[in-house]
């Protein structure tokens, strides 16, 4: 038989449930915006990194070639430490998700048990109703 102390417990957990669910949800969401923008950079410095070959193999200074060839050698350092940032963020991103998923059927869970406590209060009120009638 499902007490009204239960039902309370039981709503009190899910509130809380749901708190955790929705912090989860937020930090998820901002996790996936800063993978979005690393890749986003990543992307911008490997276009960068395009143009300025392009750009180098127009050049017949030897001096002019040799920076752009040394500027490019810096830029393919940065590229590859952009790359590490995309992983890393992509990693942070998915494991946020899990986090959030785990939350999210906690959080169901309770709101089943929740439902599931009340309609047993209730069927238990209407049968002291009908046996005093």
């Amino acid at each position: 038989m499902a007490s009204k102390q239960r039902i309370k417990a039981l709503q009190a957990a899910q509130h809380l449930a749901t708190v955790d669910k929705n912090e989860a949800a937020a930090h998820m969401q901002a996790q996936q915006q800063r993978a979005e923008a690393a890749e986003q950079q990543l992307q911008q410095l490997r276009s960068f990194h395009n143009d300025y070959v392009v750009a180098a193999s127009k050049l017949g200074d030897a001096r002019q070639l040799q920076q752009y060839y040394s500027f490019l050698a810096r830029l393919e350092v940065s590229i590859a430490q952009q790359q590490t940032m995309v992983t890393t963020n992509q990693l942070a991103a998915e494991a946020s998700r899990d986090r959030w998923a785990g939350l999210y059927h906690r959080s169901e869970s309770l709101d089943k048990a929740v439902d599931k406590a009340r309609g047993e209060h209730l069927r238990v009120l209407e049968k002291r109703m009908d046996a005093a009638d």
